[in-house]
């Protein structure tokens, strides 16, 4: 209960601060929003506008695809380092879905 009362909080300073309608914002059950399903605590601390336009939007794919890899530096993601990868991703979605992302990286390469 406390993390998603924290979330409603998050979710209502972002509202605030970037000057977004909350009644806008579609989302999951939980909260989570975007192309890539961020939380409100984590589009406060990792969103980024990468087009440039002056908003972080999740919805655009250019904002969406920067905002993940800036979440996954600022939780401590290094390239060739497969536990800080694991860390970052478990970040993200648990651990599951960190193993499974990352043993279907290495089948790809």
């Amino acid at each position: 209960m406390d993390f998603f009362c924290g979330e409603l909080v998050s979710f209502v300073l972002l509202c605030l601060r970037d000057g977004l309608d909350p009644l806008g914002i579609l989302g999951s059950w939980a909260g989570a929003f975007g192309w890539v399903q961020f939380m409100p605590s984590s589009y406060l601390d990792c969103a980024v506008d990468y087009d440039g336009d002056g908003q972080k939007n999740l919805f655009v794919m250019a904002d969406a695809v920067a905002s993940s890899a800036n979440f996954l530096k600022c939780r401590g993601w290094k390239a060739g380092d497969f536990a800080k990868q694991e860390k970052a991703l478990t970040a993200y979605n648990g651990k599951d879905y960190a193993k499974a992302t990352l043993a279907y990286a290495d089948a790809l390469r």
